[in-house]
């Protein structure tokens, strides 16, 4: 019985350990989600500071496509537009190795 209780705790922490992190990312600014992408994205490609840059206005633009098909009704059109965008600039940006790692 002692172990269901812990078990049951450790749940318990668990689940609200991941709303508290859910519920912080809301509150954070467009650019902001943005910028944390774009740092998830520079440590995993090994990005050059110029990539970077280069990266982060591309994500914005399609943070930005995916706000537009949000306000007019999640328009599915609108989220595939911004997706191959973002797709065919990383393209332009990235090195045949990183869009590997990337798997575009």
């Amino acid at each position: 019985m002692e172990i269901k209780k812990i078990i049951v705790g450790g749940l318990i922490l668990a689940v609200s350990a991941i709303g508290i992190k859910a519920y912080a990312q809301s509150k954070l600014t467009q650019e902001e989600k943005v910028e944390k992408i774009t740092e998830k994205m520079a440590r995993k490609l090994n990005l050059a500071n110029e990539q970077k840059a280069k990266v982060y206005d591309i994500n914005l633009e399609r943070s930005k496509g995916h706000q537009k098909a949000y306000d007019s009704g999640r328009k599915k059109e609108i989220i595939v537009e911004a997706v191959q965008k973002w797709e065919t600039d990383l393209k332009e940006v990235l090195t045949p190795e990183q869009q590997k790692k990337l798997k575009i």
